[in-house]
This record gives structure tokens, C-alpha cells and sequence, in this order.
């Protein structure tokens, strides 16, 4: 102890010494850590992987396979102690980069310098923008004039004032363009009203004394889904209570007129078989609520929460001259959600018809169709609830208001529209018919016109 050494060194407690108990507190901790820190990864990995695949779009794929490698390369950060571990790793994230890279490869159809050039275009491109932030502000803005010229509702706007106003469908922006009082329901997409929960809130939310005034309604549905199950609950109450007062644009403006509740009489109920109708000819021209059960078995339920549900086909059968039949897309909380079954509206034109008291198409069957793949995923037994809807549905359009044209702007609106998707927006403040590639119209000629006049072109927010 008399030593220098001695008299320099520093007391370290018992517990604190290699192999006491503090290394032991500092291994635990450490393990700990590391379970935090897998437990953090996979939990994001999760989010990305069902975000990248449950609508399995090109853009949502995309993301995923960018995320992934991208976090394999980062956990090269944490300490390994063994080198065949080391090595490992390595190895493996060299993998999921290349499955990585082929996999974006065929999102952009094999071709390889385009799915390899975009990552360096972007980054390019980004640099360019941080260099010269003002320029790049100056063509947002630009781009953002043409979108809002674009999406213009003069005529409408003027009509509605200062009243409160919702967007029913997922177009929320023309109410945010117009500098409309937009006050939206709780679940304000109505595609994401996606179960009987999240229906009720923007049924309850329409019955409180928050309830807008006005509705800008479009009814167009995502991913080729059923048009009444989106938000069935709200289309059902628009139709009982709200009346058309205007159209402009891609929008019926709806203005409300009572607030009464809904009164359903169950006429029927059973269980059937995949592929076995719902017969409703037997009810003539009375309004359906339709509700089905169809119930994913131990196998259907893992699959939904690791991967996504296995896809529904609704059929809606229609007795024309010939018999007929229509399928669309149904996520099984809508269909148990119920939708309004008979008249079926599958557009604005169809829901302007049913206000104006015009005949709308009436199915005389529906049926629950599983694909062979997804069919041992889903119980055998399909429940069903068929309602008469009491109250009065649509038929109430204002005298002034009936004849409205589905094509405003058109002198001579065209004779035949053929087109997968079409619909009415402004441009300049003027309607204008935004018809995509491969559509086509035909005009009926008057045999004394001498001229036809008109324009068509590229919006400015379809090019800047």
C-alpha cells in the first residue's frame, strides 16, 4: 500500500469486479436490449410487409422491397461477438438485397435499367432540389395552382356559402380547393368505413347536431368493390335524408332535409353454401338491406393477420331479357355490415335516377362466390339477414332540379360513351369530361349542322 502504484490505484467494489455480479446486471441488460430491439424491428417489419401487400399495388410493393434490404444493411451496426455469426448475417442480407432487386425488377416488367436507374434518378433529382430549394418551390407551387384550377366548383361553391359541408367518397380536396367550411365525419374516406364500427361513428356523427349541412357526393368505389358497401350505412342515410340540389364536376351536391333514423323489418334469414342465391324476386320493387356472414376458419383467420384476407366475390343476378350477373369485390366486414341490396346504384347518374324516382336496376338474386385457392380458408355456412328498408329512399329531387344532364357543358351531349372509367371535373373553371386512353364517344349529327366546335386536351395538372 505504500507504493505509488498502490497509492494511485482506485477501490473497486466487489460487485463491480469481472465475473461479479455487476458483469452479470451488464449481461442481462444487454439481453434485454437485444430482445427491445427485435421485438422494435419485426414490429416495423410487420407494418411495411402489410402495407406492401394487402392491396399489393405496384407503389405499395415497392416500399417494401426498398425498406427491407435497407434495414438488413443497417443492423450491420450491432456488435456480433462470433465471426461465423458475422459472416452469416452478411451473407443473408446480401440475399434479401438481390431477391430485393429481382423482385422490383419484375414490378417494372423486367426491365432492368429502369428499375436500377430510378434509385439514382430520384436521389439526383432530390440533390438538384435541396440545391435549389427556391426553384423547387416555385414549381410545387405551379403545380399546385393547376391542381386547384383544376378542381374548381364555382357554381357550387357560390350555392353552399358558408355552410358546413363533407365529402362523401375520397375526394376530399375539392372541399379544402374551394375554401368550402369542410367538416368532415370521423372516418372521412369512404372506402376506410371499412366495418360496422367505423360505420356507425359517420352514422352517429350525421345524427348529432355536428352533421353538415351540405354533402359533395361521388359514388365510386375502390379496387372494383360493391358501390353501396363503401360507407353503407351513411349512403343508406344520404338517400333517406339529404336531396340533390345542384351537380357540378364529378360532384352531386346533396343539401340535408330531416334527420330520420333508420326502420328495418327483417323479412328473412338462413344459412347457405358458397355459390347459393339470396333470392329477392319475391319482393317486387320494395328496398333491401342485405347482411352476410361469411366467417373465416382457424386457417382463414392466421392467414388474414399475417398476410391479407383471401378475396370475396359478390354476385348481384339480374333477370333482363337474358339472365345476367355483375360480381364486384366484398372484404367480409362490409358484407356483415350489411348494404343496401335492392335498388342498386353503382353510380352518380344511377343515385341521381333513384332521387328522381327513375327506375333503377333491382337484382333478383345475389350470392357469395369463393375462388377454389380461398375456399378452404372460409366456413361453409354463410349467414344472411334480408331487411325491408321502410323509410322512403331517395324519390325526391326538387321539381327544378329533375333533368339534370349527366354531361353539363355539352350543347349535344354524346349519343354513346364507351369508357372503363369516366367522370366530369372543371378545368378553368368550365366542366370539362375527363375520358382516359382507350374510351371513345359517338355523336348523333344533326343533318343541318354545318360545324362542330369544341376543345380537348391535357389539363395543366395532368403534365406539370
Amino acid at each position: 500500500e505504500s507504493s505509488p502504484l498502490a497509492r494511485r490505484a482506485t477501490l473497486i467494489p466487489p460487485s463491480s469486479a469481472p465475473g461479479g455480479s455487476g458483469a452479470v446486471l451488464h449481461n442481462e441488460m444487454c439481453k434485454w436490449h437485444r430482445v427491445v430491439l427485435s421485438i422494435w424491428l419485426i414490429s416495423i417489419l410487420f407494418v411495411v410487409w402489410k402495407h406492401g401487400f394487402v392491396r399489393a399495388g405496384r407503389d405499395h410493393l415497392v416500399v417494401f422491397f426498398g425498406f427491407v434490404p435497407t434495414m438488413t444493411l443497417v443492423l450491420e451496426i450491432l456488435p456480433v461477438t462470433h465471426l461465423a455469426t458475422r459472416r452469416w448475417a452478411r451473407g443473408l442480407a446480401l440475399a434479401c438485397c438481390l431477391v430485393s432487386i429481382l423482385a422490383v425488377q419484375w414490378l417494372f416488367a423486367g426491365n432492368l435499367k429502369s428499375c436500377l436507374a430510378r434509385p439514382f434518378r430520384l436521389a439526383a433529382l432530390h440533390a438538384a432540389n435541396l440545391a435549389r430549394p427556391f426553384a423547387y418551390q416555385h414549381r410545387l407551387g405551379q403545380l399546385q395552382r393547376a391542381e386547384i384550377n383544376a378542381n374548381q366548383l364555382p357554381r357550387l361553391r357560390a350555392k353552399i356559402g358558408r355552410g358546413s359541408v363533407d365529402v362523401f367518397g375520397c375526394n376530399q380536396a375539392y372541399a379544402i380547393f374551394n375554401d368550402l367550411n369542410f367538416r368532415p365525419r370521423p372516418v372521412f374516406q369512404s372506402y376506410a368505413a371499412y366495418s360496422a364500427p367505423l360505420m356507425s361513428l359517420n352514422e352517429q356523427f350525421y345524427y348529432s347536431t355536428r352533421a353538415p349541412e351540405y354533402v359533395l357526393f361521388a359514388l365510386h368505389a375502390i379496387d372494383d368493390r360493391f358501390p353501396p358497401s363503401e360507407d353503407a350505412y351513411l349512403f343508406r342515410d344520404l338517400l333517406m335524408n339529404y336531396q340533390p340540389v345542384d351537380a357540378e364536376g364529378p360532384f352531386l351536391l346533396l343539401k340535408s332535409h330531416q334527420s330520420d333514423a333508420p326502420n328495418l323489418t327483417l323479412l328473412r334469414e338462413g344459412t347457405l353454401g358458397p355459390g347459393d342465391v339470396i333470392g329477392l324476386k319475391e319482393y317486387g320493387t320494395a328496398d333491401l338491406w342485405l347482411e352476410v356472414d361469411v366467417t373465416p376458419n382457424v386457417a382463414g383467420y392466421l392467414g388474414r393477420w399475417l398476410y391479407r384476407p383471401s378475396e370475396i366475390t359478390l354476385a348481384a343476378w339480374c333477370d333482363t331479357p337474358t339472365l345476367r350477373v355483375a360480381r364486384f369485390h366484398a372484404p367480409a366486414p362490409m358484407l356483415a355490415a350489411g348494404f343496401l341490396a335492392s335498388p342498386v346504384p353503382l353510380d352518380n347518374s344511377d343515385v341521381l335516377d333513384l332521387y328522381e324516382g327513375k327506375p333503377v336496376t333491382r337484382p333478383s338474386a345475389y350470392s357469395i362466390e369463393l375462388s377454389g385457392a380461398a375456399e378452404h380458408l372460409w366456413s361453409d355456412a354463410i349467414h344472411f339477414r334480408l331487411y325491408k328498408i321502410e323509410n322512403q329512399i331517395g324519390n325526391c329531387a326538387p321539381k327544378a332540379l329533375r333533368g339534370l344532364t349527366e354531361f353539363p357543358g355539352f350543347k349535344t351531349p354524346p349519343q354513346q360513351l364507351v369508357s372503363a372509367r369516366h367522370m366530369m371535373i372543371s378545368v378553368g373553371g368550365q366542366p370539362a369530361l375527363l375520358l382516359p386512353p382507350g374510351g371513345y364517344m359517338k355523336f348523333a349529327v344533326p343533318h343541318d349542322a354545318k360545324r362542330i366546335e369544341g376543345s380537348y386536351g391535357f389539363s395543366p395538372a395532368a403534365y406539370l
